[in-house]
């Protein structure tokens, strides 16, 4: 009991503070993505210290791969985020200049590019050092870049162009779709998913989740209304007719959801189920690619970051997969609507 209070206060504590940092402003959705990059990165590169050599400089460790990725993850904010609004100051030319160079701002220029120009770094680093594995050392590092800088790159991208609120949807998908994965595989799991790599998951309980969760996108915009009808017309009319003399009418306010539901409705409903559908699939084998990572190391948990909840790793595999897809999945709506506008302009 003690355990699961520890586990559900420390989670409820995470989550709200991560929401906050979504959803208030662009420079605590800097914060927050900073501190899953760095302590995520730290994690990984302490997971497997052991397969690489020992590093005999700050260019061979961990620390120059960590500053090199927060260098491209902020230059990718930077491009990413609406320039300053208003007329250059010509009489600066310093501030002229640099106006002028961050209003020619091409979000895609960190992943065509730079993250490019990072390995061929490692790859220099590699030739100084004198290392007997030289190809190890490249690959552990090449792949801390691939499976956590280039999704983190990939959500401050999705942020500005869809917005705070659409980046917690996709969280919250993934969150409820792995609950009701565990509650359904609790009570009905038998055939397993993958036991050689994760033997408590069963198909049962996949399958469980992938239907709530549908039935949650398909019903999202009908939980304010559902909730006010309950506070108004159940709670009032029935419970609080008795006691009205001492407690004032409630009516629960929905104000904020409703605004990030109308932000939802960028996407079609349909569209809201396709993108769900591939946020429930890649986020499982998020969760089993992380599994193999530790069966190979022979550990539980990836660090102890959160009481009860284990490390980055633990609580974000799913993230770290599912980005590349949502990303994906966005590009082919683009492109879907783009070809509906041609094809119609063409019928006239």
């Amino acid at each position: 009991m003690k355990t699961f209070l520890i586990r559900l206060s420390s989670g409820l504590v995470v989550a709200a503070l991560a929401i906050t940092a979504m959803l208030y402003n662009q420079y605590t959705f800097f914060v927050l993505m900073s501190i899953i990059l760095l302590g995520s990165l730290n994690e990984y590169f302490n997971l497997t210290d052991a397969k690489r050599d020992n590093a005999k400089s700050f260019f061979q460790g961990k620390w120059f791969v960590m500053l090199l990725s927060f260098i491209a993850f902020a230059e990718a904010f930077v491009l990413a985020s609406p320039p300053a609004q208003g007329v250059p100051d010509f009489n600066n030319y310093f501030l002229l200049f640099k106006d002028v160079l961050l209003g020619l701002r091409d979000p895609a220029l960190t992943l065509t590019a730079t993250v490019p120009s990072l390995f061929f770094i490692l790859f220099i680093v590699e030739l100084f050092s004198k290392s007997e594995k030289p190809f190890e050392n490249l690959g552990s590092k090449a792949i801390a870049l691939l499976w956590i800088l280039v999704p983190v790159i990939l959500a401050v991208n999705i942020y500005f162009e869809k917005g705070g609120a659409f980046i917690l949807a996709m969280f919250f998908i993934i969150w409820v779709y792995d609950s009701f994965c565990y509650i359904t595989g609790s009570f009905i799991g038998k055939r397993k998913l993958f036991e050689r790599i994760s033997p408590k998951k069963t198909w049962e309980g996949m399958l469980g989740g992938i239907v709530v969760t549908l039935a949650f996108v398909f019903f999202v915009d009908k939980i304010p209304p559902l909730f006010n009808w309950v506070s108004t017309t159940l709670i009032t009319s029935i419970f609080l007719q008795k006691v009205s003399n001492f407690l004032p009418v409630i009516h629960l306010n929905f104000t904020f959801w409703d605004e990030t539901v109308s932000r939802w409705s960028q996407l079609s409903k349909l569209e809201w189920m396709i993108l769900a559908f591939v946020i429930m699939i890649a986020a499982t084998f998020g969760d089993l690619i992380e599994s193999l990572l530790k069966r190979s190391l022979g550990i539980k948990d990836s660090g102890n970051i959160m009481p009860g909840h284990g490390g980055f790793l633990d609580r974000l595999d799913s993230f770290y997969l599912v980005m590349p897809f949502v990303a994906m999945t966005l590009w082919m709506f683009t492109q879907v609507k783009n070809l509906i506008l041609v094809f119609e302009y063409l019928s006239q």
